[in-house]
C-alpha cells in the first residue's frame, strides 16, 4: 500500500499489517455509494400521506402518517423511483411514534402488539418500495393504525459512477 490512503483493520488485526481481507475500510478498494433521490416530494394516497426531505446525512427520509386503518391486505405506503441497469441493494428503518418514538428499528419489522401487521421493503433496479401488510388472524386484537406516524430512514446503495 502506497503511505496515504485510509485502512480500519477488524478486530484482532494490527492496521499496519491487515491485508484488505482483514479490513473493515480499506481506500484500495471503492466504498458504497448512496444514492440521494428526491424525485417524489409528497405522498398522499388512499390510506396516508408522506413528505419526503433529505438531511443531508447520506439518508432519505419519508414521515407518513396514516390517514385511515386500510383493513386487511397489503398496500404500498410508497414507491420511490430510480432507473438503474442493475438492482441495487438497500436498506429502510423505521420509528413510530405509538410504541418506540426514540428508536429506529430495521424493516421488515412486524407489530407484536397488533398481531400479523408488518412493515418491508423491496429494491429492484427501478426503486424501493415500502409496504404495509394486516393479515387476518382470528385470535388477535388489532391495533386501529388510523393516525399512526411513521418516519422512514431509507439508503439505496449504488455501483461507482450510477
Amino acid at each position: 500500500m502506497p503511505d496515504y490512503g485510509i485502512k480500519i483493520s477488524l478486530p484482532g488485526y494490527d492496521v499496519k499489517n491487515a491485508t484488505p481481507e482483514q479490513c473493515a475500510l480499506h481506500s484500495d478498494y471503492a466504498s458504497p455509494k448512496i444514492e440521494q433521490n428526491s424525485s417524489v416530494a409528497t405522498v398522499n394516497n388512499s390510506i396516508g400521506t408522506g413528505t419526503f426531505s433529505n438531511s443531508g446525512w447520506n439518508f432519505n427520509t419519508l414521515d407518513f402518517t396514516f390517514t385511515s386503518d386500510p383493513g386487511f391486505g397489503t398496500y404500498t405506503l410508497v414507491s420511490i423511483p430510480y432507473a438503474k441497469s442493475y438492482t441495487p441493494s438497500g436498506i429502510v428503518f423505521v420509528k413510530d411514534f405509538q410504541f418506540s418514538p426514540n428508536i429506529f428499528y430495521q424493516l421488515p419489522l412486524s407489530f407484536v402488539t397488533s398481531g400479523f401487521q408488518s412493515l418491508y421493503y423491496r429494491v429492484t433496479s427501478s426503486g424501493i418500495t415500502i409496504y404495509y401488510d394486516k393479515t387476518f388472524d382470528p385470535f388477535t386484537t388489532y391495533v386501529n393504525v388510523n393516525t399512526f406516524r411513521f418516519i422512514f430512514k431509507y439508503y439505496v446503495f449504488v455501483e461507482n459512477g450510477a
